[in-house]
């Protein structure tokens, strides 16, 4: 009788090692997490769950004052020394096509706002505005702007413009450049704006 327990406890604990024991045949080892990264460099890091390729990329800028995702098709050409009261500029276009100044993409201003007016009143007293008396008010960033649109190019293309304050104070002015070939801009323009952080 004893004899036969003995067999039963080391068939049953044989069983239960079996059971804990991965695939491979071995035990399961634990597995270490990376070293706690920043809010930043995880942000960095966004990569398609399917894919594992990057889907998306960073845009940070001190001087405009904005961070934000943007998808990683898109090209960057920023540092742009436009003069005058432009502090910098950056733009998002897609494809290998060369920038041009009437190519269809996503434009980023930062402009100097000595007077400290409001979104709505710098858009009424400056011309490169391009302001349309037809806007709504709108939220970036927890942040009070405005936004409206006009058309360009005789009515082939179309300008989405948004603008406020970043926390300096200056004006930023975000605007997406399409055309009915190029739906995907204004498309990815909505969602910039809904992840726009203001530095």
């Amino acid at each position: 009788m004893k004899k036969q327990f003995c067999i039963a406890f080391a068939l049953s604990t044989s069983i239960m090692l079996s059971g804990c024991s991965n695939s491979e045949g071995n035990f399961p080892k634990t597995v270490t997490t990376e070293s706690k990264k920043t809010e930043t460099e995880l942000r960095k890091e966004v990569v398609s769950s399917t894919s594992k390729h990057v889907s998306s990329k960073i845009f940070a800028s001190e001087k405009i004052g904005v961070s934000f995702e943007y998808p990683a098709q898109y090209n960057l050409n920023e540092n742009q020394d436009m003069g005058g009261k432009v502090v910098e500029r950056a733009y998002l276009w897609i494809g290998e096509k060369k920038f041009e100044g009437d190519t269809p993409g996503i434009e980023i201003i930062s402009y100097e706002n000595k007077n400290n007016d409001s979104p709505l009143n710098w858009a009424k007293n400056n011309p490169e505005s391009s302001f349309n008396s037809k806007y709504k008010n709108i939220a970036v960033g927890g942040k009070s702007a405005i936004q409206y649109s006009y058309s360009i190019f005789d009515g082939v293309g179309t300008v989405d413009a948004i603008i406020f304050k970043n926390s300096k104070g200056g004006i930023v002015r975000i605007s997406a450049n399409y055309t009915s070939k190029t739906p995907e801009i204004k498309s990815d323009f909505d969602k910039i704006v809904k992840n726009i952080e203001i530095k």
